[in-house]
């Protein structure tokens, strides 16, 4: 166990960590204004589960490919489905099992290739036309003109608007991609609009074979209480390290012997066998059943955050997990615990990347000399990605983030041009 001054400092280390992970708040600012009360409540909170594996069995027609591999495995005087012995899955876990009857197979042609093993389907390439549409053109066989961008017109000498000579003033070129036709053949189907497949019915094969089985469908079921005396979640005790745990095998025939346990852990326990005995029914019985009760230490902290307070719970043998539902802020809190060195680093840098773009249309659109703009273009391009930099060191998902903002924009930018 660890000593109380430990047990704090431990949990003032997580609590920031837990916040700084959920927030835009800085470790050091955490650090500051989180303080906690020296009071710590000790408890050891259950989890009581109980695992257990059913088999059902019933009879049923199974078709299936014939490949001459049928094995009756039940003789025809079988008369109840349990009067045979199946083999359960170690462990709890799914499984079927499929026992075939003596006699009640059944061999016949498949009907839905005639015995042929394929058959004929709609393409799904071309759905059934034999054509592709070509991507480029939108089946058009024309697309717009790039040189001027589908206006017809582009600007030449002075800046003055002329009629484009790749595309003679229509603003649309010729498809490259499919030579004006607006589409080629299926190379699927080869413009027949249909394709040979292998029959999913029997598998290629062209013969069935039906026959009655008896069918056993293992199924895993999972019972579970949790005895918590602050009611912690199921999911945040279970990834806990238990400080002991103890798996009792459970019989439909014997009582359970809890000694040694609380109250609450033996009437929780009497409440899940229960439930497990409402599975059996006539076609239903219990295979194994395995009774796990998993003790959990935990530790109660109260805390305050910039005068908030707020709850948080350590787990497990070495308190090495927190559990902490909700974060203490409001307005106040927000405000002083806010990053505003980000906040004001990603405005300059877009307010400088703004003033780039904006000089870079200028002089493009200018007929004065380049010299005339060196100046704001290499401030506003320093101003740009010297804050944009910091802001990247500081706030990696936020630096990331504005970097994705001014790519798009260039990328707009250089289409416009």
């Amino acid at each position: 166990m660890q000593g109380k001054g430990q047990l704090l400092l431990k949990a003032k280390t997580m609590i920031v960590q837990n916040i700084q992970s959920r927030t835009v708040f800085t470790r050091g600012d955490l650090g500051r204004f989180i303080s906690l009360s020296p009071n710590v409540e000790h408890s050891t909170d259950h989890l009581v589960t109980l695992q257990t594996l059913t088999e059902t069995r019933y009879t049923s027609w199974i078709e299936e490919p014939d490949r001459g591999m049928f094995v009756p495995k039940v003789p025809a005087t079988i008369k109840s489905v349990w009067d045979i012995t199946s083999v359960p899955p170690s462990g709890f876990i799914s499984d079927r099992q499929i026992y075939p009857i003596q006699g009640s197979e059944q061999r016949y042609t498949c009907p839905d290739c005639s015995g042929a093993g394929e058959v004929s389907v709609v393409c799904y390439s071309c759905n059934g036309s034999g054509r592709e549409i070509c991507s480029n053109c939108n089946g058009m066989g024309r697309r717009a003109c790039y040189s001027c961008n589908g206006s017809g017109t582009k600007r030449g000498f002075e800046g003055r608007l002329e009629r484009c000579s790749s595309c003679d003033g229509t603003g649309t070129r010729i498809c490259t991609s499919c030579d004006g036709h607006g589409g080629r053949v299926c190379y699927s189907c080869s413009g027949t609009g249909r394709v040979i497949k292998t029959c999913w019915r029997c598998a290629g094969v062209g013969r069935l074979i039906k026959y009655c089985a008896i069918v056993c469908e293992f199924k895993p079921h999972e019972f579970r209480e949790v005895i918590s005396r602050w009611n912690l979640p199921f999911k945040q005790l279970n990834s806990a390290k238990e400080s002991q745990v103890w798996e009792i095998p459970v019989s439909a025939n014997s009582p359970l012997n809890l000694q040694g346990h609380a109250m609450e852990v033996r009437n929780a326990a009497n409440s899940l066998v229960q439930q497990m005995m409402g599975l059996q029914r006539s076609d239903t019985r219990l295979v194994r059943s395995v009774l796990s009760i998993k003790a959990v230490p935990v530790a109660h902290i109260n805390f305050r955050l910039h005068g908030v307070p707020g709850d948080a719970w350590l787990l497990g043998k070495d308190f090495d997990r927190i559990y902490l539902p909700k974060v203490p802020l409001t307005f106040k809190t927000w405000w002083k615990l806010k990053d505003w060195v980000s906040v004001w680093l990603t405005v300059v840098c877009l307010v400088g990347y703004g003033f780039f773009a904006l000089l870079i249309l200028s002089l493009l659109r200018s007929p004065h000399p380049i010299s005339a703009h060196v100046f704001g273009l290499v401030a506003s391009a320093s101003v740009w990605v010297v804050c944009g930099l910091i802001l990247l060191a500081r706030r990696l998902i936020a630096g990331l983030a504005v970097f994705a903002v001014i790519i798009a924009s260039l990328a707009y930018l250089t289409y416009l041009v």
